[in-house]
């Protein structure tokens, strides 16, 4: 621990610094010092986007941008890293006092409530929550095995953290350097991934204990970790997502660890600039695209899993490290510093007197020592939301002697779907129903919806409405999105905020307008001024930013535009190809969704069904949901996006087998939406009936996809989760 004791030494701190890769534009990896990044990661670069593609949904970046995209980060520490353990302790008996987050015990298995839904247990006559004893262990998925711990990069470091005035929390950040392919570990590519652990709380025993020195070793062994997933995917994971999550699990006997996935948040999130493909030339753009894609091809959730399996490993080498330390000095009447001292002080006191030969003393043997046990290895709770599930079931299929349970809101992924079109056909279908309770409250915004793409149609074809070619709102950060009929049409993502059901009329809140509501104050704003002044004012593009602000951000995650359909693409020999769109096109043959076709142009409809649907003051143009359509990806990264749409050589992300046996036992617990326009009902309850044992509580009447993520909703949802306590309707 030298390195970190003399951080005054100028050699020692340039020994730690790594290198990073900077992607800049049409440059090609360049390495640099992190002296280098700070004094050139300020710059100001722009991405302006291809204004020859009018129709384009380009978000004009603007502002000032990070390009800290880690191609190689190589390790430069000397000797034995401090995760590190020696190799004996791998075992220990699970100590007394652990809270519930270990699998059920055997032969104990509790009936599910009323109104959940259990998954068939196959009847093999062995208790219904444990594999066979018999079962032969399965053979090791070589895409699975050779997983190395993670080094942990540098000296963790406390601070005291407040969210608003009621939530303090005691933190702990760390840093992992992890390889950039587990399963081809390179030197030099690797990648630093930002964690943060929530260990205590305001109040808590050791809510003010400071970490010092080796303090943060015991802390890290003194809790069972509860590891939150966020969704995503390109969403970072801070610990002030859900402060109500941090009190229940400190309650519990938890201590909660957040880890930016690759690529994401603060683990060196990736740029749009790194993306963007400018070479003019065709045949290098094509070839940088496809290079870009491959790299990017690294970032799902099965390589997350692996990020993740790495850490735990780190952290169980710490713990056992710590606690095989040398232990404190013995109390017995033969060696304790009080004898010693005493016969020091009265060696001192009689020192000038001469002592008499004294009758020799037989000290009592010393009582064996007991046996200490070598520390348990980490096993992590998972509480995972929306994406979070897709890795939390990626994680039980291949890894599930790494976990103690498994507890998902609104996560069930579409295991064996295959490819995305099962999902988006699916998914559709909940989209259609949203757009119809939408245009039943408000039955004139049917043509008003149509006015408003016409208008923005002409006015991104021309550049008579304002001196870019047409509208442009303000997002965070000072970007700029170009608001096109395309781009206006994806608002419906909102809607899974809304009931799915309603009936007619203005909603019953006066305080907070609902999804619906704040759409229709955007739509009648920009259909009065169409009406009156054939101009946009700046007050419905006020209405229109606040909207943009709570969407996509692909401005912020572009991860979330390139890799969207890829997460549900489970297997080799599944594409992609753009699925959403294609559902759209063609499960609705009315025309609903006509203006997702890259061809679609209100001003020259060429497609006889454009036309119908255009001048029909009946027939509906219905938004989007959740969906990546390619007019919504910037131009400048759009030749990345087609080469992942074209990509068919995928590993599996799910073994159903696996998930079927369950032969390690581990809970699983799942609370599914009736109303998530995000994650279809019907494949939620596939996916359960094909893990053993797994419990789902079905929600009803007016929860939605984020619950977890609501103040007046998060308790309700891990007590369901944690506890099987039904959702109050």
């Amino acid at each position: 621990m030298a390195l970190f004791r003399n951080r005054k030494s100028r050699s020692i701190k340039a020994s730690i610094e790594p290198s990073v890769s900077v992607e800049d534009g049409n440059e090609g990896h360049k390495p640099r010092s992190i002296k280098q990044l700070r004094l050139t990661r300020d710059k100001t670069t722009k991405s302006l986007g291809d204004e020859r593609h009018s129709k384009g949904f380009a978000v004009l970046y603007i502002q000032r941008q990070r390009s800290l995209y880690p191609h190689s980060i190589p390790s430069s520490r000397k000797g034995t890293p401090v995760n590190k353990a020696p190799p004996s302790h791998n075992m220990q008996p699970p100590r007394a006092g652990t809270p519930a987050n270990m699998a059920p015990p055997s032969g104990i298995y509790m009936a599910p409530p009323s109104g959940t839904y259990m998954a068939p247990l196959p009847q093999t006559g062995t208790p219904t929550n444990m594999a066979p004893s018999y079962a032969p262990p399965p053979a090791p998925n070589q895409a699975w095995t050779g997983i190395q711990p993670a080094v942990l990069h540098k000296m963790p470091v406390p601070n005291n953290d407040t969210d608003g005035d009621t939530d303090k929390f005691s933190v702990m950040t760390l840093k992992f350097e992890v390889p950039l392919n587990h399963q081809a570990p390179a030197k030099g590519e690797t990648l630093v991934l930002h964690a943060e652990l929530v260990y205590g709380s305001k109040g808590s025993e050791r809510g003010a204990a400071p970490v010092v020195k080796h303090e943060w070793k015991r802390i890290l062994g003194a809790k069972p970790f509860l590891l939150f997933l966020c969704g995503g995917p390109g969403d970072g994971n801070s610990h002030r997502r859900i402060p109500l999550l941090n009190h229940f699990a400190l309650r519990r006997g938890y201590q909660v660890l957040y880890v930016d996935y690759r690529g994401t948040g603060r683990s060196y999130p990736i740029s749009p600039s790194y993306i963007a493909v400018n070479n003019p030339n065709k045949a290098a753009a094509d070839a940088e695209a496809q290079r870009k894609a491959n790299y990017l091809a690294l970032f799902r959730q099965d390589n997350i899993v692996r990020d993740l399996e790495a850490i735990r490993l780190c952290l169980t080498n710490i713990i056992a490290q710590s606690s095989v330390a040398a232990p404190p000095p013995s109390t017995s009447a033969s060696g304790s510093k009080t004898a010693a001292l005493a016969a020091k002080s009265s060696k001192t006191k009689h020192a000038s007197k001469t002592a008499k030969p004294s009758k020799p003393v037989t000290q009592p043997a010393p009582a064996p020592a007991a046996p200490v046990a070598p520390p348990q290895p980490v096993k992590w709770t998972l509480v995972g939301q929306s994406f979070g599930g897709w890795i939390a079931l990626t994680y039980l299929s291949f890894l599930p002697e790494s976990l103690a349970g498994v507890y998902l809101s609104a996560g069930l992924a579409p295991v064996g779907a295959g490819a995305p079109d099962f999902v988006y056909a699916a998914l559709a279908q909940r989209i259609a129903q949203r757009n119809e309770a939408y245009y039943a409250r408000y039955p004139d915004d049917v043509w008003h919806v149509k006015q408003i793409v016409a208008h923005l149609d002409a006015a991104s074809s021309s550049s008579s409405t304002t001196s870019n070619g047409g509208y442009a709102v303000k997002l965070p950060g000072d970007a700029r999105l170009r608001l096109t009929a395309q781009a206006f049409m994806t608002l419906g993502r909102a809607f899974g905020a809304a009931s799915a059901v309603i009936a007619p009329g203005p909603p019953t809140s006066k305080t907070t307008p609902d999804a619906y509501d704040a759409l229709h104050q955007l739509v009648e704003r920009a259909s009065f001024d169409i009406a009156n002044y054939n101009v946009l004012s700046d007050g419905a593009l006020v209405l229109a930013a606040a909207l943009f602000a709570g969407g996509f951000r692909l401005h912020e995650r572009p991860l979330y535009g390139v890799l969207h359909e890829a997460i549900y693409c489970d297997g080799p020999g599944y594409s992609s190809s753009w699925s959403a769109q294609r559902i759209l096109l063609t499960h609705f043959p009315a025309g609903q969704f006509v203006w997702t076709d890259p061809s679609f142009s209100a001003t020259k409809p060429s497609p006889a069904i454009t036309a119908a649907v255009m001048n029909d003051g009946t027939a509906k143009l219905y938004f989007s949901g959740e969906m990546v359509l390619p007019a919504m990806v910037p131009a400048p990264l759009r030749s990345t996006a087609n080469a992942l749409a074209r990509k068919a050589d995928w590993p599996a992300l799910y073994d159903s087998s696996a998930l079927a046996a369950n032969r390690c036992g581990v809970t699983v617990r799942a609370v599914a939406y009736a109303d998530d326009m995000y994650v279809d009902l019907e494949l939620a309850r596939r996916a359960a009936a094909g893990i053993r044992g797994a419990q789902v509580l079905e929600a009803w009447n007016g929860w939605k996809h984020g619950a977890i993520k609501e103040a007046d909703k998060t308790v309700a949802v891990l007590e369901a989760l944690f506890d099987g306590k039904p959702l109050p309707v």
